[in-house]
C-alpha cells in the first residue's frame, strides 16, 4: 500500500535533483568535476560506504557553487523538490537549510565553499534566499497537493547570524516557515 507520508526532516541542499544540479551549473559555467550526465553526477556525489560527516560534506563543495546566490536556482529547486514528494506520497515535509549558506554576501561567508560565489544576478542576501524558496514551495503546493514548510537553521559556529535568523523566522512566518 502507498500510505500518504510526512518528512520531518529533509535538507533541502541534500535533496536537488542530479539534472538541476548539471543545469544549473551549464548555466554558470561550472565544472561538476567532469561529470556530463545525472548519472556521472551521482556516481561521483553518492556516498556508498559509511564515512564521517567530513566525507559526507566533500560532495557539497562539488556542488555548492552552483546554488549559491541564485534566487531562481533556489526556487526552482524547491519547486522541484515538492514534486518530488508528491511523487513520493508525501503530504507535508519540512525542509531544513542556513539562509547564509546560500547567499553569495561576504558576510554570510559563503566563500566557505572554496569558489568565488556566483553573482551574475546580484547581491542575494539571507531574506532573499528564503524568499525565493518561500515562492518555489507556494507553487509546489498549488501545483502538487503537499505542503511544504521551510526550517532555518542556526550554525552553531556562527552564533552572529541567529538574531538575523530569528528575524527572517519572525518576518516570513505566515510563507512556509514551521512554526
Amino acid at each position: 500500500m502507498n500510505f500518504p507520508k510526512v518528512e520531518l526532516h529533509l535538507h533541502l541542499d541534500g535533496a536537488i535533483r542530479y539534472q538541476t544540479l548539471l543545469d544549473l551549473a551549464i548555466e554558470k559555467n561550472i565544472d561538476l568535476h567532469g561529470a556530463k550526465t545525472a548519472h556521472e553526477l551521482s556516481d561521483m556525489l553518492m556516498t556508498r560506504e559509511p564515512a564521517n560527516l567530513v566525507k559526507v560534506l566533500e560532495a557539497f563543495y562539488v556542488f555548492m557553487p552552483c546554488i549559491l546566490g541564485d534566487p531562481d536556482g533556489l526556487e526552482r529547486i524547491a519547486y522541484e523538490l515538492c514534486e518530488d514528494q508528491a511523487k513520493d506520497n508525501v503530504v507535508y515535509f519540512e525542509a531544513r537549510y542556513s539562509p547564509h549558506f546560500l547567499c553569495n554576501t561576504e558576510e554570510a561567508e559563503s566563500q566557505m565553499w572554496r569558489l568565488p560565489p556566483y553573482r551574475g544576478k546580484g547581491r542575494v542576501n539571507p531574506a532573499a534566499v528564503v524568499q525565493a524558496i518561500s515562492k518555489g514551495f507556494e507553487r509546489g503546493e498549488k501545483d502538487f497537493g503537499v505542503k511544504a514548510r521551510s526550517i532555518l537553521c542556526c550554525i552553531r559556529g556562527h552564533p552572529d547570524w541567529n538574531h538575523e535568523i530569528l528575524e527572517l523566522g519572525q518576518f516570513f512566518r505566515h510563507f512556509q516557515l514551521s512554526e
